[in-house]
């Protein structure tokens, strides 16, 4: 190999390192809580109208818990498809500390509530007017979860579906590490 090809082959290896590198953190930006000087961005707050009930949803409302945010549309097919396993960890996590709300996004409030009706949700649905709180949680796709920890920081965010493993050991950790009800 001549000093002309040498070159050009480093070069080529620097280039696929920063790709490598780029890719990387990309996947760590959509993959895992964001992190500000070592601490997680506190989760804006909202208020808004309940699907599931009369009245609203209101995150303040649930200060000191652990919260399983999830950001959901009638018509996002791996919505649907994740909605069976949020009603499952809410079966499992529900009698700790951890609450589930669920935020219906970019929605008719029909679709939305007939969605609900028919996946038997559990626990309180707000609809999402105006899309002011998905730009509050700068959402990229849906499905989209945060765990928020009690002292109202995001602990966790999985953008599209997650990985029951991956929920639980968020929401253990959410909870100071108490592996809590989630062997069930």
């Amino acid at each position: 190999m001549n000093g002309a090809q040498a070159r050009w082959l480093s070069r080529q290896l620097g280039v696929a390192v920063v790709a490598f590198l780029a890719v990387l953190l990309g996947w760590r930006v959509t993959h895992e809580a964001p992190h500000i000087h070592g601490r997680a961005p506190a989760a804006p707050a909202f208020t808004i109208e309940s699907l599931s009930s009369s009245g609203r949803v209101e995150l303040a409302s649930y200060a000191g818990r652990v919260v399983v945010l999830n950001f959901w549309a009638s018509w996002c097919g791996p919505c649907r498809a994740e909605l069976p396993e949020l009603e499952a960890a809410w079966r499992r996590w529900h009698e700790d500390v951890v609450s589930f709300v669920g935020v219906d996004v970019r929605d008719s409030v029909g679709d939305a509530k007939r969605s609900i009706a028919r996946a038997k949700i559990p626990y309180p649905v707000g609809h999402d007017q105006g899309r002011r709180v998905e730009s509050l949680y700068d959402l990229s796709s849906l499905p989209q979860t945060f765990v928020i920890a009690p002292d109202g920081r995001v602990a966790a965010q999985f953008a599209g579906s997650f990985e029951r493993a991956r929920l639980d050991a968020a929401i253990a950790k959410a909870l100071g590490g108490s592996g809590g009800s989630a062997t069930g």
